[in-house]
């Protein structure tokens, strides 16, 4: 199958997972065997655990891509998946006011003050400015990355995690740009792919993972 610029040699796509394999932030060898072994294995396309993309991003088991202390790593990380055969996106993610660790989160973020549904994290609201800066700040990472060898990158908007809380008329109450009907809950992700469009060039793969009918 032909996707974009790059031909793949079957469908099967290793879906994002978190392995805790970085360390303090850097791509360790352990890290890269894990996704050598899966395209080995036989997947020919492969989505990174969620990177920190953001430098307010900085739990030590995400690897770092908002600086360029990885970009040497990077490089050696897509060159092995490659060499048997694999093509790597990194994912793009965050928690926002989801929080899974049992403890109060006291810098969640999001489109409003309403309490998570699992922890009762109440987030900081994002302003109009932050959202166009935290834009910024992922549409550059997503160029390292890019000028490291990964092709593409995959959107995380599932699962409640920020892109699905702005989605959602459940966690979106704002009133600005960021609200209101669909085309404006929508405006993260549409001004992001827009960025990311500019930022890495045509060639540049844009993955998108969406919810489905979440119930709510």
């Amino acid at each position: 199958i032909r996707i974009g610029r790059h031909d793949l040699k079957n469908r099967i796509v290793h879906a994002s997972m978190s392995t805790h394999y970085a360390d303090k932030g850097q791509v360790t060898e352990r890290l890269v065997s894990y996704y050598v072994n899966r395209a080995r294995g036989g997947a020919s396309m492969l989505v990174t655990e969620p990177m920190a993309m953001l430098r307010r991003q900085n739990a030590p088991t995400l690897p770092t891509a908002h600086s360029d202390v990885n970009l040497d790593a990077f490089a050696r990380w897509t060159d092995a998946v490659g060499a048997v055969g694999g093509l790597m996106l990194g994912q793009i993610q965050d928690n926002g006011r989801g929080f899974r660790s049992g403890f109060r989160n006291d810098a969640a973020v999001g489109p409003s003050a309403l309490p998570d549904d699992l922890s009762w994290t109440v987030p900081h609201v994002l302003t109009a400015d932050d959202v166009r800066r935290m834009i910024d700040e992922f549409a550059t990472s997503s160029r390292r990355i890019s000028q490291a060898g990964f092709a593409g990158v995959e959107i995380s908007a599932g699962h409640g995690h920020l892109f699905h809380q702005f989605l959602s008329r459940r966690s979106n109450h704002r009133e600005d740009e960021y609200g209101g009907d669909l085309a404006g809950r929508a405006r993260l992700l549409t001004d992001l792919i827009a960025a990311l469009r500019a930022e890495c060039g045509p060639g540049f793969l844009i993955g998108l993972k969406l919810p489905a009918e979440d119930g709510m």
